[in-house]
């Protein structure tokens, strides 16, 4: 059963621009969202990266953790 994804999930996730990328965990942390929230390896790259994240928001929204 995925979990469900808020805002609050999504700001965690997203990577600090100010911070080294490990390439190693990023890719972990984009797995993670994979599996955990059932959203799609671009989503899970573009919440990494702090990109459309109200678009992805809407369309998880009514989805049930």
């Amino acid at each position: 059963m995925m979990e469900k994804l808020t805002a609050n999930v999504i700001k965690k996730y997203i990577v600090d621009k100010n911070q080294p990328v490990i390439a190693a965990d990023f890719k972990a942390k984009g797995r993670e969202l994979v599996e955990r929230f059932g959203v799609t390896v671009p989503e899970a790259i573009d919440i990494l990266n702090n990109r459309n994240i109200l678009e992805i928001l809407c369309k998880y929204e009514d989805a049930v953790g």
